[in-house]
């Protein structure tokens, strides 16, 4: 009454080939989903979760090639979806990311050049989280990930303009906030 249903050889090969693309997607993003999700999340435990569900999502909904889409910013478009599922549903703002105490001072560096390095990171690092969400992400997604604008625009999809200005707006937040640290007002180039 109830068999086993033996699949074909065309779904056998099929199955291959989604298991090969996952595992392909798995190697090649997984690590820079999770830096991404850390930096939005602003929690570590919760981007390892975040990644987690957006890989197990791929896994469910592998993506099919479009013309004149970028599989990375598929990937990363998911993973900015399951952050924002997981804020729709908990909505909680999380708490700052803490800071190494001891990071690695550059050996070239003589000790105040590398406690200035340290507090420039610690500047920057908190001036990224200040940001709003939206440019947080634009500036993260560029700067950090090497997304081109057009890749940036189509993960958050929105037109490639409204991620220009939202990259230039962050960076001049960014900017005004090292002005801050350097206590001065000439230009940070």
């Amino acid at each position: 009454m109830f068999g086993i249903a033996v699949p074909s050889a065309k779904s056998k090969a099929a199955a291959s080939v989604e298991r090969r693309l996952y595992t392909k997607l798995m190697e090649q993003h997984y690590a820079s989903v999770y830096n991404y999700l850390c930096w939005m999340a602003r929690d570590e435990t919760l981007a390892a979760d975040l990644t987690a569900e957006t890989f197990a999502r791929l896994w469910r909904y592998l993506p099919s090639p479009r013309e004149g889409s970028s599989l990375r910013a598929y990937v990363f478009r998911a993973a900015l979806n399951e952050y924002r599922r997981h804020r729709g549903r908990h909505g909680e703002a999380p708490a700052p990311i803490e800071e190494a105490e001891d990071l690695p001072a550059d050996s070239a560096d003589e000790p105040p050049v590398a406690l200035d390095r340290r507090e420039l990171r610690r500047c920057v690092r908190a001036a990224v989280e200040r940001l709003p969400e939206t440019h947080r992400a634009v500036i993260l997604l560029h700067g950090l990930e090497g997304f081109t604008l057009r890749e940036v625009a189509e993960v958050l999809g929105v037109p490639i303009g409204t991620a220009k200005s939202r990259l230039g707006a962050a960076f001049e937040v960014l900017r005004r906030s090292l002005h801050e640290w350097r206590g001065d007002s000439g230009d940070v180039r």
